[in-house]
């Protein structure tokens, strides 16, 4: 053998044992250290234990078993190797082109659609927001909609106080019977085409007693 060819040989060597990226399928993960370690089985059943799931800052998930894997040994080792993506595709959603979904397993998700829409489908959605020094009470959360705001609900509760300050309308319309505890405190006139009832009495049909001629007044009205 010449020199040339034992070079080559020994160069063939040394690249079979280098451990190239692989694909692999989770069967366990394990988040107790701070990190998510997982355990998956390669295709060809090479086993990778306690492997490093690295994603990217400010996202974290919790990658379901069964999930597809691409693994990476660093320095050509399984056992120094990390995952660098992950799959599912039982729980993954279409998406059109430039379209972006954050989802869960249940099929929760939040979908950034073509046309500048959001769209979030989930069972329950609790929102918190606590204010800070750089914030002044009743400046938490601010939602600006030109197009206006609908709530679809059969029911709907504020538990502090409400405000309609008329900046960009001057009028609230309710086309539904309201009832109010408490006092009531009016500035302005109130025009009604319906009959009031105050006390069990009737402004528009009721009576009164004592009427007499002259400038005397009536008695109470009943």
């Amino acid at each position: 053998m010449g020199f040339a060819q034992e070079m080559d040989e020994r160069i063939r060597r040394a690249l079979r044992a280098v451990r190239l990226p692989f694909r692999a399928r989770l069967t366990a993960r394990n988040d107790a250290p701070g990190l998510q370690l997982a355990q998956a089985e390669g295709l060809a059943g090479e086993q990778a234990q306690a492997v490093e799931i690295l994603q990217q800052f400010g996202f974290c998930s919790g990658v379901p078993a069964g999930s597809d894997l691409i693994v990476l040994p660093l320095a050509g080792r399984t056992s120094a190797g990390v995952i660098i993506a992950t799959e599912n595709a039982a729980c993954r959603l279409k998406v059109g082109p430039g379209e972006v979904r954050i989802y869960s397993q249940e099929g929760a998700y939040i979908h950034i659609k073509q046309g500048r829409i959001i769209e979030m489908d989930c069972d329950e959605l609790a929102v918190t927001v606590k204010n800070n020094a750089r914030l002044t009470a009743g400046q938490g959360v601010t939602i600006s909609a030109n197009g206006g705001i609908r709530l679809d609900t059969p029911q709907t509760t504020v538990t502090g106080n409400l405000t309609a300050t008329g900046e960009r309308g001057g009028q609230v319309e309710m086309t539904a019977d309201m009832r109010l505890r408490g006092n009531i405190e009016q500035t302005g006139g109130i025009v009604s085409s319906g009959d009031h009832v105050a006390g069990g009495i009737s402004l528009t049909g009721h009576k009164h007693t004592g009427v007499e001629p002259g400038g005397g007044n009536t008695g109470q009205p009943q």
